[in-house]
């Protein structure tokens, strides 16, 4: 049985198309398989970790992912939108009525820049959803040096777009642009990822 699971992990390490999931509480092979799109551009890898990251959110309808890199597109940090740490969160009223939990949220951007690990000062930050005003803020008192995004609308609808627009405008000048912008075609169409089984 263990040379059997020695030629599977090797099988695995050589296709560049599978997943080993190690931390499983039994140890386990999870050959799930990307949807045939495993070769990505040093450009694209971020955004795909923003999106991988957007799906630990709690929320269902908006479910939003940020990753920094440096110059080199090193990992330097991501996060999603969720809940702050509270011990008591989930027999709390106030954290699960609809229109509190909005209130209460962190956003994804501002988790990947207080989770990183190192300083994001002149770093790149990736995020499938326009920042809102806070995370607009954040970016700038962190001296994040570009911002892209996947999506043009805010997930945020008790916040104001404008503002967050203004104030991201008026320190990234032409470093504030959608990830169709960055790859330099207008026409790219953003392929959410599908694990097949």
């Amino acid at each position: 049985m263990k040379r059997q699971n020695e030629q599977n992990v090797q099988k695995c390490q050589n296709e560049q198309n599978v997943r080993i999931n190690p931390i499983a509480k039994k140890p386990k092979l999870e050959l799930k398989v990307w949807n045939n799109e495993l070769h990505f551009s040093k450009k694209e890898i971020p955004m795909r970790l923003a999106e991988i990251a957007s799906t630990r959110s709690k929320f269902e309808n908006n479910k939003v992912g940020a990753c920094i890199v440096d110059d080199e597109y090193r990992i330097l940090g991501y996060g999603y939108n969720g809940y702050p740490r509270l011990r008591k969160r989930e027999n709390n009223e106030k954290y699960n009525a609809r229109e509190n939990n909005i209130l209460y949220r962190c956003c994804a951007a501002q988790n990947a820049i207080h989770h990183s690990t190192s300083s994001v000062r002149k770093a790149t930050l990736y995020v499938t959803s326009f920042p809102c005003e806070q995370c607009a803020k954040t970016i700038v008192q962190s001296e994040i040096k570009r911002v892209i995004y996947l999506e043009s609308e805010t997930h945020h609808p008790n916040k104001n777009h404008k503002v967050s627009e203004d104030i991201l405008k008026d320190y990234l000048d032409e470093n504030l642009m959608t990830f169709a912008e960055l790859m330099q075609d207008k026409q790219y169409v953003f392929k959410p990822l599908t694990l097949l089984s």
